[in-house]
Parts: C-alpha cells; sequence; structure tokens
C-alpha cells in the first residue's frame, strides 16, 4: 500500500494504450481502484476478500485495521462480486452485488489405476486418501515436507513438483 499510486500509476498508464472494456479481479482490491479511475465496470470473483482476511487477523497484528476502510471502499467500486464457494462473508458487499457461483469440478477421470501409476511412476494403494493440492501463485518454499513424508496412509498429488518431494 505505500506504493499504491505509483503502482496503480504505472498500470494505468499500460493499460491507458490499449482499449479497456471492464477489469476483472481475482481478490484484489486495487484492480477494483483501477477499474473506477478507468472508468470502466469492475468486477471481483474470489471466495475471500482482503479486508475479511485483516479483520480476522487483528488480535495478532493491529496494524492492519489502517488498510480496511479503504480496501473496502476500492471493493464497493466492483459492479459485480462472483463469489466461489468456501468463502469469507465477502464484506462489504451487500447481498445483492453478489452472484454465488456454484463449485464446478470437472469430469470424473476416465483414467484407470493402472494408467495413474504408469504417469506417477509408481504404485498406489486404492486404499491411499488422495489429496490434490494447488498453491496458484506460490511455491512449495515453506511446505512441511517432513510431515507430508510421514503421512504414508495420504498421496498428495500437485501439478507442480518440487525436487527430492517423493
Amino acid at each position: 500500500y505505500s506504493h499504491k499510486e505509483e503502482l496503480l500509476g504505472k498500470i494505468s498508464e499500460r493499460i491507458g494504450k490499449v482499449s479497456v472494456a471492464a477489469v476483472l479481479s481475482d481478490t484484489s482490491s486495487m484492480g477494483l481502484e483501477l477499474a473506477h479511475r478507468l472508468k470502466v465496470p469492475g468486477y471481483l470473483v474470489g471466495n475471500f476478500t482482503w479486508s475479511d482476511i485483516y479483520r480476522d487477523l487483528l488480535e495478532e497484528e493491529s496494524g492492519f485495521e489502517a488498510f480496511i476502510p479503504e480496501m473496502e471502499q476500492q471493493y464497493l467500486y466492483a459492479q459485480k462480486c462472483f463469489v466461489v464457494p468456501l468463502n469469507t462473508a465477502m464484506q462489504p458487499y451487500p447481498e445483492e452485488r453478489k452472484t454465488l457461483i456454484p463449485l464446478i469440478a470437472p469430469q470424473a477421470s476416465r483414467m484407470s489405476p493402472q494408467e495413474f501409476e504408469a504417469r506417477v511412476g509408481r504404485s498406489v494403494s486404492p486404499y491411499k486418501r488422495k489429496v490434490l493440492i494447488s498453491f496458484g501463485g506460490f511455491n512449495f518454499q515453506n511446505l512441511p515436507t517432513e510431515t507430508i513424508r510421514r503421512m504414508e496412509d495420504t498421496l498428495f498429488i500437485t501439478t507442480r513438483a518440487k525436487s527430492g518431494v517423493k
């Protein structure tokens, strides 16, 4: 936030050279402020707002309180908030500006257990619990690999690999 004006200025300058019809923001309140400044509709897609997260952390870090009002004002610039499952309260959106999106799951896999084992290069017990993990823009640097290794009854599946973890 200390570089907010500089950041929004640079982004506005870059996208000012192209035609922008709308801004779709994935949980970022600043994306919605950008839409407001550009005078185009802004939309939010997500299952949380940072103001909800910061509000929940106030007991541990009271410094977050200073950011909440500004963030909530930025969030209110959104024309619509598309709320995906497992969401927080999604404050400050009133219910009439929220559209609830159902849980979307791909079609069940048609891959046989043998095909799966061939792809992962190892035998997998059908009795093992399988957990699909996704880190989005994050990485595995702080992953508790020793704890995961000890969870022999669970197979963790991800689209990214970390060297040394099998």
